[in-house]
């Protein structure tokens, strides 16, 4: 079954993968600042919650599909695997938020997620159940999307590290793994 399992989150995450990089050569911008994409494996609940966050901020401020990505929600898959190599991150990173504010860029800013499950009595819908320096990243984020400013500096509160990608801009970084896993 395991064997099912993996290739069910690697074919996922590759088709996902593979949309994603059409999206982002598609031509069609959509006025949002910044692109997140998660790295998560399927125990990691916390993290999930964190994205659908995520995901109704960024829906609500219009950003695209290409604006924000999980990988590894079914399984830690190749696509997993390699987007880390190529970020320099090893599996132990893993839950992981990647930004960058440009495609055609090399430098991304990363930081961990909370990794696992809830706690004994705690759930989601807790008040603060996803508080966390992650959460002070998206209401930094709204509130650059909210004033319009065209581009982004990352830089907001938290513990977001940011480096240069040695292997070159995001698109070659994409183009490498959808090759690797194709």
């Amino acid at each position: 079954m395991g064997a099912n399992v993996t290739s069910h989150a690697d074919n996922h995450d590759r088709d996902k993968l593979s949309r994603w990089r059409g999206d982002l050569t598609s031509g069609e911008t959509a006025s949002f600042p910044v692109y997140a994409v998660f790295l998560v494996t399927p125990e990691d609940r916390p993290a999930h919650d964190i994205f659908r966050a995520y995901r109704s901020s960024f829906e609500a401020r219009g950003a695209g599909f290409q604006h924000l990505m999980i990988f590894g929600q079914h399984g830690v898959s190749t696509t997993v695997k390699g987007l880390l190599a190529e970020f320099n991150l090893t599996l132990d990173a893993l839950p992981r938020l990647v930004l960058f504010p440009d495609p055609p860029g090399d430098t991304i800013h990363t930081f961990g997620l909370r990794a696992g499950d809830y706690g004994k009595g705690e759930a989601a819908c807790e008040p603060g159940s996803l508080a966390g320096p992650w959460m002070d990243a998206l209401a930094f984020l709204e509130h650059v999307s909210d004033m319009e400013e065209g581009s982004l500096d990352l830089a907001p509160p938290g513990s977001l590290t940011g480096h240069k990608l040695d292997s070159g801009p995001i698109m070659d970084v994409i183009d490498r793994v959808l090759a690797a896993v194709s």
